[in-house]
């Protein structure tokens, strides 16, 4: 998947957006920016919308599951 950022393509193959990981995961849109906003979920916000590294997002559910 590419996106359009101002006169560049940005390439989000390896990324996810906040609705992937909520239809993925099964976790509340507002349970992930928490812990975008938080810092526990590593992300990067392109324009007005947040991505996360799919490799991220493993590394976040792994040490998730541990905490719960």
């Amino acid at each position: 998947m590419e996106m359009k950022w101002g006169n560049e393509a940005v390439d989000l193959t390896n990324y996810l957006s906040i609705t992937d990981i909520v239809k993925t995961t099964g976790m509340r849109e507002s349970k992930v920016k928490y812990y975008i906003y938080r810092g526990k979920l590593k992300a990067t916000k392109i324009g007005w919308q947040w991505f996360v590294k799919k490799s991220d997002l493993e590394e976040f559910l792994k040490n998730f599951e541990k905490n719960e």
